[in-house]
């Protein structure tokens, strides 16, 4: 974990460098450079999306602590959201042999994009705890669900669409994957529909909609496509086809749409996870037999159900490439770790034990 933490830093001072010499950011919103808050009191922050951020920033503001020290302590957290993510990772694949778990954790380790956005001064590395932890915490037994309730309410404070889309998941994935009684099921339908409800409505909120109207929700998305127009790495998603639409969401950029060094390193990312799709579809045609004797984990669907939701729902309000990948970061690590495991849990020279695991269940 060491070395991981000295592969880090070097993406904390880029990420640092790189929104100082832009002068305007998020992160600078974050840190209140340009706006004196100095009037308002800390609990006035305790809001959703940008506030619950400001509130979290309330007194290093106030005692003037310089912008790189926001980049110091959000690159820890995002360090720490990257402990979890390993963790996580190792459970998945504790039972496999070590020839196919060094390179996973290797690849896994040293993903260039999610280490950059983990870095930076913003939502993303508490959001990338968050989601983290929980996921950990889900097939670990040395949870703590007061620690995954805290988890959840730092998500719901800082991105609320993401912890509704985390809960949708989870709760189509639980109703369907465990036997249990009506009347379980019955409750904890209820449940998940009094907390998806609230998120809902605070989306709304967020988004200024007063109501669930349909025209209104889709003039929202609208406006938010037509105001990616002017960026330099605008996609005409209104355009595309909903296969293209979902294609460029995942995988893009890619070599035809590099125009910096930075897109040629997400470009080279996108087509490891291009590949691993295939491989993984490949596999699943010409090994589609195997399938009845296998049961996945309940992890593994909701990570499938959850990038599903990212998808078909960011689609209608992102048409930026740079948008994608800091998106990606929510979605694709958990997601990809399953499609590995697919991939291991499929191979015909696999005697490992995972495989064992899964058979006859």
């Amino acid at each position: 974990m060491l070395l991981l933490g000295v592969y880090h830093i070097p993406f904390v001072v880029v990420s640092y460098y790189h929104r100082d010499a832009r002068g305007h950011s998020d992160a600078h919103t974050y840190w209140s450079v340009y706006k004196d808050i100095s009037e308002r009191s800390w609990f006035s922050f305790l809001d959703f999306s940008t506030d619950f951020i400001l509130f979290l920033n309330y007194y290093p503001i106030k005692l003037g602590l310089p912008f790189w020290f926001g980049f110091l302590v959000y690159g820890c957290i995002g360090y720490l959201g990257y402990y979890y993510f390993l963790k996580f990772t190792l459970i998945v694949f504790k039972d496999s042999s070590k020839k196919y778990l060094t390179p996973i954790i290797i690849l896994v380790a040293l993903w260039p994009s999610l280490h950059y956005w983990t870095a930076t001064l913003g939502k993303e590395p508490i959001v990338f705890l968050s989601l983290s932890y929980i996921f950990w915490a889900t097939v670990s037994t040395n949870r703590s669900l007061l620690k995954m309730g805290i988890a959840f309410l730092f998500l719901a404070f800082i991105r609320p669409h993401v912890a509704l889309f985390l809960l949708t998941a989870y709760a189509i994935v639980g109703l369907f994957y465990f036997k249990t009684t009506l009347k379980r099921k019955s409750l904890f339908t209820v449940c998940a529909l009094l907390v998806g409800g609230f998120l809902v409505h605070q989306v709304l909120q967020i988004a200024r909609i007063k109501r669930l109207d349909w025209e209104r929700i889709k003039r929202f998305n609208d406006f938010s496509l037509s105001s990616f127009s002017s960026s330099g790495s605008y996609v005409p998603m209104e355009s595309y086809t909903l296969f293209y639409k979902m294609f460029s969401f995942y995988f893009r950029p890619l070599a035809s749409d590099v125009k910096s060094l930075v897109q040629f390193f997400a470009a080279v990312e996108n087509y490891v996870l291009l590949s691993l799709h295939v491989v993984a579809l490949g596999m699943l045609l010409l090994y589609f037999h195997k399938l009845k004797k296998l049961r996945l984990s309940f992890m593994w669907w909701v990570s499938f159900i959850f990038m599903l939701i990212c998808g078909v729902i960011y689609i209608w309000r992102y048409a930026n490439l740079g948008i994608f990948m800091r998106t990606k970061i929510m979605y694709a690590p958990f997601w990809t770790v399953s499609l590995l495991y697919l991939i291991i849990l499929l191979l015909p020279q696999s005697t490992n034990v995972i495989r064992k695991q899964h058979e006859g269940n």
